[in-house]
């Protein structure tokens, strides 16, 4: 989710580095914010900032998906856990017009808004309450709004969509739950998430109800901290 109130905050600015206690200037005129405290400590604060991947526009983005595009996988799904994750979707957008990205883990009507005027493609919901569901039925894009059980899936389909998220797919049954909801929803088509790995990939893509899936394997930690790009272009 989105952890800062502006976006002078979530470029890492002056807001950004405001602690408890301190004393700030507002410049109103020249349209800047100062903390007031030692260039020492200012510094400091913008380490503990980089180690938490609060830096704006890192490249890191950008090559994950660059790489991803280039090894075949044209769509992606940016989750909104990060403060800078919204400036990530905008600056993707304008940098690598070729790939689909789509805003996910989407909890509010706002985080909907922001992710459309930030220029996502789609939006993905781990689940789907229902004032953030009647939103989503009106968004000039498409949705997969996600669900657990088949009361909520009746809910989504009574609001006109046909393609949910299964979420989280493994910890709710995975494929005994796929071919639990086939009978019944008939009409509904499914991307189970969650618990998807490379090796049982195959057993939920050959499922009739799942129309994708959605996973991370193809992006561990270990290569990308480590900026084996061409490990994830093989992927």
């Amino acid at each position: 989710s989105i952890g800062h109130a502006s976006p002078e905050a979530a470029a890492g600015g002056a807001i950004g580095l405001v602690r408890n206690g301190d004393r700030i200037r507002i410049d109103i005129p020249n349209r800047s914010i100062n903390v007031l405290v030692s260039d020492d400590e200012l510094a400091k604060r913008r380490v503990e900032q980089d180690k938490l991947g609060w830096k704006p526009a890192q490249p890191r983005p950008r090559k994950v998906s660059a790489a991803l595009l280039k090894g075949g996988l044209p769509a992606i799904e940016l989750t909104l856990r990060t403060p800078v994750a919204m400036e990530a979707l905008a600056m993707l957008k304008k940098e690598l017009p070729d790939i689909v990205i789509g805003a996910g883990t989407v909890l509010t009507v706002e985080q909907m808004e922001q992710s459309i005027a930030a220029g996502a493609d789609f939006l993905v919901t781990p689940g789907t309450p229902p004032e953030l569901a009647d939103a989503l039925a009106k968004a000039p894009i498409p949705v997969v709004p996600g669900g657990a059980t088949p009361t909520e899936f009746l809910s989504l389909m009574a609001r006109g969509f046909r393609v949910c998220k299964l979420f989280p797919a493994s910890a709710v049954g995975g494929l005994a739950m796929l071919k639990g909801l086939a009978g019944p929803l008939a009409d509904l088509k499914i991307c189970p998430t969650g618990g998807i790995t490379e090796d049982n990939a195959g057993e939920f893509l050959a499922q009739p109800n799942v129309v994708c899936i959605g996973g991370s394997w193809m992006v561990p930690n270990n290569w990308i901290k480590a900026g084996e790009w061409d490990k994830v272009i093989a992927s």
